[in-house]
């Protein structure tokens, strides 16, 4: 079966099947008319093929994404502790 397909075989996954069940839920919830079943379908089947052309999604803006660098101080947190050797207050305490 697979030699005889004319796609490779990662294309025949399930998993943009599932991903596109979640904009069917968002879009039969959200954007579609709830008046009668053939509405609802037509709203969710037109919502679909907007999302799916390349052309209509390569106009859209992508939003910008926001990176920051964290402040020292959750730098010095997130660092692990020495653990090789005492910091030097705990072996003066213990020498007096």
């Amino acid at each position: 079966m697979i030699k005889a397909s004319p796609l490779p075989i990662g294309i025949l996954s399930e998993d943009a099947q599932e991903a596109r069940n979640k904009d069917f839920r968002f879009y039969r919830r959200e954007r579609a008319r709830k008046n009668s079943r053939e509405a609802t379908n037509e709203d969710i089947l037109h919502m679909m093929l907007i999302s799916s052309d390349p052309i209509i999604t390569s106009l859209r803006e992508m939003p910008k994404k926001i990176s920051s660098s964290f402040s020292g101080d959750v730098l010095r947190l997130l660092k692990q502790p020495d653990l090789r050797g005492s910091t030097g207050e705990d072996s003066n305490s213990d020498s007096e």
